[in-house]
């Protein structure tokens, strides 16, 4: 069942796509993920449901808890149910994401990271944020950079509680802002 739901009142929604937590999920990896600056309508994420084989390993299946803009590519996206392999790297700043036939890369951002735009401007970032990645050769991450994105937790649980982090604030001055240009 697809439902909507305001981000602006999300807690229902956000303790919903929390409430597995498989054993084996990194705690970086636990919480409700935004696809910041993702150009295909996919918005949410969580990887905390995935079915992890061990704290490296891990099996997403496409389209649940996963939440996509309301437009025809976004009902698509998230309706395809489809299964994600994920892979830790063993140094624990990668991680692989295999959908079909794409083999995805996405840097795991670590204490005392500066990651920088082209035009030099630093990007706000948190340990644990992804730098979703795909590369002109697939599986060679020192080709030229094809497709960037930001993925940044907006929420973890607390106990029952929903916490929401300053990406999450981030998130919502986006959502909040005018349409109509003045």
């Amino acid at each position: 069942c697809k439902e909507t739901f305001l981000l602006s009142d999300p807690d229902e929604t956000f303790k919903k796509l929390m409430a597995i937590e498989h054993p084996n999920c990194p705690d970086n990896l636990k919480g409700v993920y935004w696809m910041h600056d993702n150009i295909a309508a996919e918005t949410l994420v969580t990887f905390q449901d995935a079915d992890w084989s061990s704290s490296t390993k891990g099996q997403k299946i496409g389209g649940r808890n996963w939440t996509g803009d309301f437009t025809y590519l976004g009902i698509g996206l998230i309706s395809n149910q489809f299964s994600m392999p994920m892979e830790i790297s063993p140094d624990g700043k990668w991680m692989a994401l295999k959908t079909g036939i794409y083999l995805l890369h996405a840097y795991i951002v670590q204490p005392g990271d500066v990651i920088k735009r082209p035009n030099g401007q630093v990007l706000p970032t948190a340990p644990g944020d992804l730098i979703r990645q795909s590369f002109e050769t697939a599986d060679d991450p020192t080709t030229r950079d094809t497709f960037q994105y930001h993925g940044r937790r907006v929420a973890y649980m607390d106990g029952d509680k929903v916490v929401k982090t300053a990406a999450y604030d981030d998130l919502m001055k986006l959502v909040r802002m005018e349409t109509e240009p003045k």
